[in-house]
């Protein structure tokens, strides 16, 4: 036989049970629908700064990726990249490039798309881009079967439309 209850996250005395069980049922259905509230909110963040090197981006992280071999000294280049071409992404967190670099799983249609929208008209950001990405490529020590297909790729696309990178190959 139950005299009193002390609720001791509330430190509520209750005298009568049924005060006591409505009291629970409220806070278990409140508690349970802010988990479902927290859970149904996503939170989308801005990556529009990215935007003018998104296809260098997209082609550095297929390399990154490609010999699926992913390595923090491949993230670094990457990341070094960034903050040269885009100043402002000085100011934004290691955490947030990492989870940007992170998202970016490029497939290899992914990287033809993304050789198709390069800027052709400044063939010197083309040029600073490849020797990153034979950086990336050369970052463990081999030139893997895979990247020097694609290499091969890249550096073709860009001949044919007048774009020519001398990369010491």
């Amino acid at each position: 036989f139950i005299h009193d209850i002390i609720d001791l996250s509330t430190e509520k005395i209750y005298r009568k049970m049924d005060d006591f069980l409505s009291d629970f049922d409220f806070a278990a259905n409140l508690e349970e629908k802010e988990q479902t509230t927290i859970k149904e909110v996503k939170i989308i963040p801005d990556n529009k700064i990215f935007e003018p090197i998104y296809s260098e981006l997209i082609i550095m992280s297929f390399f990154a990726n490609c010999c699926e071999h992913y390595s923090l000294l491949k993230e670094k280049i990457i990341l070094d990249y960034i903050i040269r071409k885009l100043p402002p992404a000085q100011n934004l967190s290691r955490n947030y490039l990492d989870g940007y670099l992170n998202n970016l799983k490029p497939t290899h249609e992914d990287f033809y798309s993304a050789i198709n929208k390069l800027n052709y008209q400044n063939p010197q950001q083309i040029e600073d881009m490849c020797f990153e990405v034979l950086k990336i490529c050369l970052s463990d020590g081999r030139l893997h079967h895979n990247e020097k297909r694609y290499l091969a790729d890249l550096l073709q696309i860009l001949r044919e439309v007048g774009v020519r990178i001398d990369l010491g190959l």
